[in-house]
């Protein structure tokens, strides 16, 4: 059951759930893979912003939210890399690591918004009050929507309970990311 195809187009859910090429489902392990790339990278993201926040000059913010994001798409799919070298032969590990170079894109897609918020900060087209909140605000709504996420590519429907899921996934990421600011800056 763990490779059962989610191919109904009801289940789709967003670049979560697309292929390449287009047209192909993913399968359940997939799905795992990119959702959690994506809690990742969203929390990640979140203490580069928050890190950011309240600089006298935020000409390099965009820089490191950008770093932040390359640097943990590499080391994810590094240490996948590794992994998937336990009991596979060199054909396998090789369309194993494409695949998982594709999984992990959900990481690079968390930072793009925060990034390009800050480029334009940088530019000084934005008000840093707005800017700081608006990418941080962009972020916690990514974390608050992975309850959908679940639901929709586990073929269930969204529910109250659904909402309050993904809530408790932004307080929890908010609380992981404000811990690695504290103890890492």
């Amino acid at each position: 059951m763990t490779n059962q195809a989610i191919s109904d187009p009801e289940l789709r859910f967003g670049p979560l759930s697309r292929q390449f090429p287009a047209g192909r489902p993913v399968n359940q392990e997939q799905a795992r893979s990119r959702l959690s790339a994506y809690v990742y990278g969203n929390v990640l993201v979140l203490a580069a912003v928050v890190g950011t926040i309240g600089a006298d000059d935020h000409s390099h913010s965009w820089i490191v939210v950008l770093a932040t994001v390359l640097t943990t798409y590499a080391a994810h799919v590094l240490a996948h890399d590794i992994g998937e070298r336990v009991g596979l032969d060199p054909q396998e590990h090789a369309v194993g690591l494409r695949q998982e170079m594709r999984d992990a894109v959900p990481i690079i897609s968390s930072g793009v918004a925060p990034a390009l918020i800050f480029a334009g900060l940088a530019l000084h087209r934005f008000d840093p009050l707005a800017a700081e909140v608006a990418a941080v605000g962009l972020v916690v709504l990514r974390l608050a929507g992975t309850g959908i996420a679940v639901e929709r590519l586990s073929g269930r429907r969204v529910s109250g309970a659904t909402l309050w899921s993904g809530v408790g996934v932004a307080v929890v990421g908010v609380v992981i990311a404000l811990a690695k600011v504290q103890f890492s800056h």
